[in-house]
């Protein structure tokens, strides 16, 4: 994908700033699935309602439903 408004080396180098030194995105910060999802528990405690909305035209959306569409496609080969 080469998006012209944010291309992957942009999006990498946000995510690279965004998180701490020497951690992925497979971070609390950027994952509340991580852990066993336990902050994710704690949304579902204090009764707060959460809406995902997707977005057609999102590039990050975009570069996630491609990744995870190639993990899909890797399953299928094993």
């Amino acid at each position: 994908m080469n998006d012209p408004v944010m291309p992957p080396v942009v999006s990498d180098v946000m995510w690279d700033l965004a998180l701490p030194i020497g951690v992925d995105r497979d971070h609390e910060y950027s994952n509340p699935t991580v852990g066993g999802g336990l902050e994710v528990e704690k949304v579902k405690l204090v009764g707060w309602r959460v809406l995902v909305n997707g977005c057609d035209g999102d590039p990050l959306v975009e570069r996630q439903m491609e990744a995870d569409s190639d993990a899909c496609d890797q399953d299928l080969k094993d």
